[in-house]
């Protein structure tokens, strides 16, 4: 597993390269991949997986009210209502399932996950997108493995 910190330790990803990679990351929001199986990405095909990361105001329940809320004006369906996760080392929180087929040559799924911080009225948040179903056993050990505020007492 590789291990990706936010510079200001707001939180720690865990992630098995390959096949993920990151692709990008600054202050507080990282971006990580898994490529197409059967196309290039610079091709216009999206990543079979797309994970982005970032701090973001407010707590996890209202987060993942809002995605509930959001998933009409956004196209999408709510495929899981809001349901509770916990991280390995203790972090919990919301997330949503939705379905969209806004691009119709390739469906997207996504998993919406807010985790509570520690630090002050911010949220952790990882929005996978795919593909695939993203309610599966290798995007669910990611979010096991996700944590908040490594470090912290």
């Amino acid at each position: 597993m590789s291990v990706w910190d936010s510079p200001g330790k707001e939180y720690r990803i865990r992630y098995l390269e390959p096949p993920w990679r990151l692709l990008m990351s600054e202050t507080t929001t990282a971006t990580f991949q898994i490529d197409p199986s059967f196309a290039r990405v610079d091709a216009g095909v999206p990543a079979k997986y797309l994970l982005v990361t970032t701090v973001e105001p407010g707590t996890a329940r209202a987060r993942a009210d809002e995605d509930v809320a959001m998933a009409g004006p956004r196209r999408e369906m709510v495929i899981v209502p809001p349901r509770a996760v916990t991280t390995d080392s203790g972090d919990t929180g919301f997330e949503v399932l939705t379905h969209t087929m806004v691009v119709p040559e390739y469906p997207r799924n996504l998993r919406y996950v807010t985790l509570d911080s520690t630090r002050g009225g911010n949220v952790v948040r990882l929005v996978f997108q795919a593909n695939p179903s993203v309610d599966d056993p290798e995007v669910d050990a990611m979010i096991r493995a996700a944590d908040v505020a490594p470090g912290t007492p």
